[in-house]
C-alpha cells in the first residue's frame, strides 16, 4: 500500500513538474513575444531578404524630420502578413513613423477623404500621410508586387513594396509630388501599352498621367513635366503656343525623338529656344568598342559631369542607344548646355537616313556627335533635356540593358527637379530550383535519400527497441 502512495505521490510530483514547466514556457513565450514587438528581434532569414529593407530606405529615414503615418487597409483576417512586418522595419528605423491598420468594412468612409480625380481606393492599400500637413501618397495593393501571367492566372512573383514605401516617403519629405505627363496626339509611344515605364515612373514617387495639350482639365504648373516620347507629327500652331508659355514661365520637358519623325518645325522652334538643332543623320560607329552587335546599336561615351547620369555614373551601368540622330548647338544667352552622351570619334552620319548601307559614303559627315543634351534657362528656371532617340526605352528588351531604364529614370528626375531618384530591385518571391548538373552528384543523392537514411532510421531503431525489450 505504502509503495502505491510513494508511486501515486511520484506520479503527482511529476504531473505538477510538466505543468509547471509549460507554464514556464508560456510566460517565456509572452515575455519574448513582447520584447520581440518593441524592439523587433527578427532575422530576415530569406534568400532575397524579402522582409529587410536596404542602406537606401535607412538613410532616408534617418534623415526623416516630419511624422508620417502609414495606414494599412486590410480587412480582419485579411492581413498581409508580408508587409505588415515590412513596416514594422520602418518603424524600428525611424521614430517619426507611425502604422495604423484601418479596417475598410468598419470604418466604409475613410478610404473616400483620400478619393482624388474621381479615382477609388481598393482595400489593402496603403496610404501615407504626413501628420502635419495634407499631403498623402496612396499605394494600390497590387503595386507592392510584381506579377506574371502563367496560364490564365496572375502570380505574384517579386516584392517591390520598399521601392514604393521609401519613394513615397521621399516624396513627402520633399514637400510635394511631381507630375509626369505622357504628351498624346502626335503619334507619341503609347504608354498604356508599354506600361513599364508609367509604372516605373510611380515606383518613384510621381503622379503619372496622359495629357493632350489642348483638351485637358489640368492646367499646368511648375510642379509638372512634359514627357514628348518619340511624336512622329509636329505641334500645331496652338499647341505651339501653350508649350512655349509653359517653358517661358519655367516649365520643364523631355524630349526622346527618334529617327524619321518626320518635319517638326515646331518642335524646332522650342529647341532653337534653347540653342539646339535636332539633326536628320543616322549615326553609325565604326569601332566595335562602341557598338553592340550592329553598327547603329550604339554604346556612346557618357559625360560624367552631367547631372541627368548620377545614378548611371554611381552603378557603372552601361548604356546602348539604337538608331540615333545627332544633336547640333548654338550659343544661346542666359543658356546653359550639358552633353548627356557622345558617339566616339570614328563615327559618322548617314545624311539619307533611309540609306541601304551602313558603309561610308560621300557626303556622310563625320563624329564625334552629340547624342544627348540638357538646357537651362537661368532666368526662368526652364529645363529642358533633349535625346535624338526615343528606341532606348521604346521597349521592355531595350530598356533592359544596365542603364537604360535609368538614363529615363535620370532624365526625368534632372528636368522635374526631383533632387533624388529612389532605385530599390524588386525582391524575388520565387525559389531557384536545386539544379544538379552532375550525373554522379545526381545518382549519389538518390542512394542517399532512398537506401542510406532509411537503413540508418531502421538500425537505429532497432537498436533502441532491443534496449528497451532488454530492461
Amino acid at each position: 500500500m505504502k509503495q502505491k502512495d510513494r508511486k501515486g505521490f511520484k506520479n503527482v510530483v511529476l504531473l505538477g513538474f510538466v505543468v509547471l514547466i509549460v507554464i514556464c514556457a508560456v510566460v517565456i513565450t509572452l515575455v519574448a513575444e513582447k520584447i520581440e514587438d518593441k524592439f523587433n528581434l527578427r532575422w530576415d532569414v530569406t534568400d532575397s531578404q524579402i522582409y529587410s529593407i536596404g542602406d537606401t530606405t535607412k538613410a532616408l529615414l534617418k534623415d526623416l524630420d516630419k511624422d508620417i503615418t502609414v495606414y494599412t487597409t486590410f480587412q480582419s483576417g485579411q492581413e498581409d502578413l508580408t508587409i505588415q512586418e515590412i513596416l514594422k522595419r520602418y518603424k524600428q528605423e525611424s521614430g517619426h513613423i507611425k502604422t495604423v491598420n484601418v479596417d475598410p468594412v468598419e470604418k466604409p468612409f475613410f478610404l473616400q477623404q483620400y478619393e482624388t480625380d474621381g479615382e477609388s481606393i481598393e482595400a489593402s492599400s496603403l496610404i501615407i500621410q504626413d501628420n502635419n500637413s495634407e499631403e498623402f501618397r496612396v499605394i494600390n495593393g497590387q503595386d507592392l508586387y510584381e506579377w506574371e501571367l502563367s496560364e490564365d492566372q496572375l502570380y505574384a512573383t517579386g516584392m517591390i513594396a520598399e521601392q514604393r514605401i521609401t519613394a513615397a516617403i521621399a516624396s513627402i519629405q520633399g514637400g510635394s509630388q511631381t507630375t509626369a505627363y505622357f504628351v498624346t496626339g502626335h503619334g507619341e509611344m503609347n504608354v498604356t501599352e508599354e506600361y513599364y515605364l508609367a509604372d516605373t515612373l510611380e515606383s518613384d514617387g510621381y503622379k503619372v498621367a496622359s495629357y493632350d495639350l489642348v483638351y485637358n482639365n489640368a492646367a499646368l504648373t511648375d510642379k509638372d513635366c512634359l514627357l514628348f516620347l518619340s511624336p512622329t507629327t509636329d505641334l500645331t500652331d496652338e499647341e505651339y503656343q501653350i508649350t512655349k508659355e509653359f517653358i517661358d514661365n519655367g516649365g520643364r520637358a523631355v524630349y526622346l525623338i527618334n529617327l524619321l519623325a518626320g518635319e517638326l518645325k515646331n518642335f524646332g522652334k522650342l529647341f532653337e529656344d534653347f540653342g539646339l538643332i535636332l539633326e536628320d543623320d543616322l549615326i553609325v560607329e565604326a569601332d566595335s568598342k562602341y557598338y553592340l552587335n550592329s553598327q547603329i546599336m550604339i554604346k556612346p561615351e557618357l559625360n560624367e559631369e552631367s547631372p541627368a547620369l548620377r545614378s548611371i555614373i554611381e552603378a557603372d551601368a552601361g548604356v546602348v542607344l539604337p538608331r540615333c540622330r545627332g544633336i547640333s548647338v548654338e550659343d544661346k544667352e542666359n543658356i546653359e548646355l550639358i552633353p548627356i552622351a557622345y558617339s566616339s570619334e570614328s563615327s559618322y552620319g548617314k545624311v539619307n537616313p533611309y540609306t541601304e548601307t551602313l558603309e561610308k559614303e560621300e557626303g556622310d559627315t563625320a563624329g564625334p556627335f552629340l547624342l544627348g543634351v540638357t538646357a537651362e534657362n537661368s532666368q526662368t528656371g526652364a529645363k529642358m533635356l533633349l535625346m535624338g532617340n526615343n528606341d532606348f526605352v521604346s521597349t521592355l528588351d531595350n530598356a533592359k540593358h544596365d542603364g537604360n531604364i535609368a538614363l529615363f529614370m535620370d532624365s526625368v528626375a534632372w528636368t522635374s527637379g526631383k533632387e533624388e531618384s529612389v532605385v530599390i530591385q524588386p525582391k524575388t518571391l520565387v525559389s531557384a530550383p536545386l539544379n544538379i548538373t552532375s550525373t554522379a552528384a545526381s545518382y549519389r543523392l538518390k542512394v542517399l535519400v532512398i537506401a542510406v537514411i532509411p537503413i540508418l532510421i531502421l538500425i537505429f531503431g532497432s537498436i533502441v527497441w532491443r534496449r528497451r525489450l532488454s530492461r
